[in-house]
């Protein structure tokens, strides 16, 4: 990775990242993908989501989810 590419990288890296974005960056690509398809998807409820989380062992809440999804989290906020 060249210079250019960590400084676009670290632009669009907000410098404070709630518990979602952590879990998000913590994932394999293709299921932060889903997930991210998944917050972004108004069709699907935020607690069918955390049920499937808490399925595969990730320690999340509703109201940390539903306060991402709703842009409100410290990572859009402070970022």
């Amino acid at each position: 990775m060249g210079l250019l590419d960590e400084i676009t990288q670290a632009q669009a890296t907000p410098a404070k990242r709630c518990k979602t974005q952590k879990l998000i960056d913590a994932l394999p690509k293709e299921d932060a993908a889903d997930l991210k398809a998944a917050l972004a998807n108004p069709h699907l409820h935020t607690e069918a989501i955390v049920r499937v989380l808490i399925a595969h062992g990730h320690s999340v809440s509703t109201s940390q989810l539903a306060t991402h999804r709703r842009g409100e989290c410290c990572c859009v906020t402070n970022g």
